[in-house]
Parts: structure tokens; C-alpha cells; sequence
């Protein structure tokens, strides 16, 4: 296993941002920038969380063909993979089209707290799919 490095700028939901991954043989780092906020997001992934991520997903890579495939949909260089950063409540509004029926909280005031919490502290956040 080699290491992978890649970086690019592309538009995601009608925001610009600065990705960079880069792996060695047992860690994925990536991080993104919003240059018009100059807000950054990071994070280590080791090895054994990615396989048992892609595993519990049902569709497992070994960890060097994840960073390869993370790497190629940063430079856009293969068709198959693609990368997208959402906030919070991007996901949520994801999650609702592609699964209408899922579990809500019991009452409307106990999810109209639960998602303005969370759409408080994930506002902050970025996801990359």
C-alpha cells in the first residue's frame, strides 16, 4: 500500500470548497475549506474504522482501495465516484428523500426540538459522501 495524495476546488450546493486527502498504509486525513469563510473542516480516519465503515454499509473496500477511490473522486478522475460536502441539514433532507418513512421522534415539539439542536450543532459541521 502507497500513499495517496490529492486536492482540488470544486462546487458543492452552490458553495465553493478546498478538499485534500492524503493516506499512508493505516490513516485517511481529510480536510476541507471554505475559502469564502475560511472555515475548516479535518479529520483522521484510521484503517480499521474505514473497513468496518464500508462493511457495515454492505458494500466493504479494503482501506487502500477506499483511499484510492476518496482520491479519485477529489480530482474527478474516475466517472463511478463522485464527492459531495453537506451540512446538516443537507443530510437530513437526503435521508427524507430517499427514505420518507423513517423513524421520527413521537411528538412534533419533541422533533422540532431534536432538529433544532441538531441543526444547531450540525450546521458547523461538513459531511463528505
Amino acid at each position: 500500500q502507497g500513499s495517496v495524495q490529492a486536492a482540488a476546488t470544486f462546487a458543492s450546493r452552490g458553495r465553493t470548497y478546498e478538499v485534500q486527502c492524503s493516506a499512508d498504509s493505516s490513516t485517511l486525513n481529510v480536510a476541507v475549506l471554505d475559502p469564502t469563510t475560511s472555515e475548516t473542516w479535518s479529520e483522521r480516519f484510521s484503517l480499521q474504522y474505514v473497513e468496518d465503515l464500508t462493511r457495515k454499509t454492505g458494500s466493504f473496500k479494503r482501506f487502500d482501495v477506499f483511499c484510492r477511490m476518496v482520491a479519485a473522486a477529489v480530482e474527478r478522475s474516475v466517472g463511478d465516484v463522485s464527492l459531495d460536502v453537506l451540512t446538516y441539514s443537507d443530510l437530513q433532507a437526503l435521508r427524507d428523500t430517499q427514505d420518507p418513512n423513517r423513524s421520527r421522534p413521537a411528538t412534533a415539539a419533541a422533533s422540532a426540538a431534536s432538529s433544532a439542536a441538531m441543526s444547531a450543532a450540525g450546521n458547523q459541521k461538513r459531511y463528505i459522501i
